[in-house]
């Protein structure tokens, strides 16, 4: 069973917004496992506002949901069907809204579980982890990791060309350390406050005022581009600001190298 769980998502938006944000996040509250799936998705300019971009959110995690009822099938698995069902009905969108094309349709989604991440992300939605450690002289440091750093375009001849969406995404899974902070964002986000701010912000206070004070410095801002951001404090929520001291594990290491190739895992769709 699981129950929609909000207050991680913090969205901001102008009047005059060209673009469009939507996101969700639902936890499970029983059963053996405990696990949180969230989306964020963003869909660029278009003729018209997306209308249809919270049940679009609302449809994936419904999707995830119904996928994830099956108890024999794997995290991996589960996110790959929900990836593939998720395409499929943006193909649908694309062919009855005339508006947008496959480019102008941004997404990350996944699941925590613990300390294990899992998730997909296509376009320019970031996953970023910030990670606590401490210099030889025992002083603290902070960096932040790029979770979606792997490459969603070939390089040919010293030239870009872009994927089909289809190849674009993949999975990414790996186990976090215990007071990591995930951080999933659009890039508006990134360009207007940057992450050194964000890495004040989260530093400095408790994890219920960095989403408040987070959620009033984008509210500031203005022009015609939509900000949203999800927040998720791995192994404890409430704490004062970051003081444990960790050290990347092997298994985050992996998170950050290791792209899940999931042909083997889906289910050929008609077209």
């Amino acid at each position: 069973m699981f129950t929609k769980h909000q207050k991680n998502f913090i969205k901001a938006a102008s009047a005059s917004v060209l673009d469009t944000v939507a996101g969700k996040i639902i936890l499970s509250d029983v059963g053996p496992t405990s696990e949180s799936f969230f989306i964020l998705l963003k869909v660029d300019d278009i003729e018209a506002l997306a209308p249809w971009a919270d049940s679009f959110a609302a449809f994936v995690a419904a999707t995830y949901e119904d996928v994830r009822h099956n108890t024999e099938i794997t995290t991996e698995k589960a996110l790959a069907l929900t990836r593939q069902r998720t395409a499929k009905k943006l193909r649908q969108l694309i062919t009855e809204t005339k508006t947008i094309s496959e480019h102008d349709v941004h997404y990350c989604f996944g699941v925590i579980n613990g300390l294990t991440i899992t998730l997909t992300s296509r376009g320019t939605i970031h996953a970023f982890l910030l990670h606590e450690s401490n210099t030889l002289d025992g002083k603290k440091r902070y960096r932040w990791l790029e979770i979606t750093a792997t490459p969603l375009t070939n390089k040919r001849g010293g030239r870009t060309t872009q994927q089909p969406a289809d190849e674009e995404a993949s999975l990414v899974t790996g186990t976090a350390a215990e007071h990591d902070i995930l951080l999933i964002v659009t890039d508006s986000v990134v360009d207007a406050i940057g992450l050194n701010r964000i890495e004040r912000i989260l530093i400095d206070t408790p994890m219920d005022g960095a989403r408040a004070l987070l959620e009033r410095s984008l509210r500031a801002l203005t022009g015609r581009i939509s900000f949203a951001a999800m927040l998720f404090p791995l192994g404890v929520e409430a704490r004062s600001p970051l003081r444990q001291t960790e050290t990347v594990t092997s298994s985050m290491k992996q998170l950050l190298s290791k792209q899940t190739e999931t042909a083997s895992l889906l289910i050929p769709t008609k077209k």
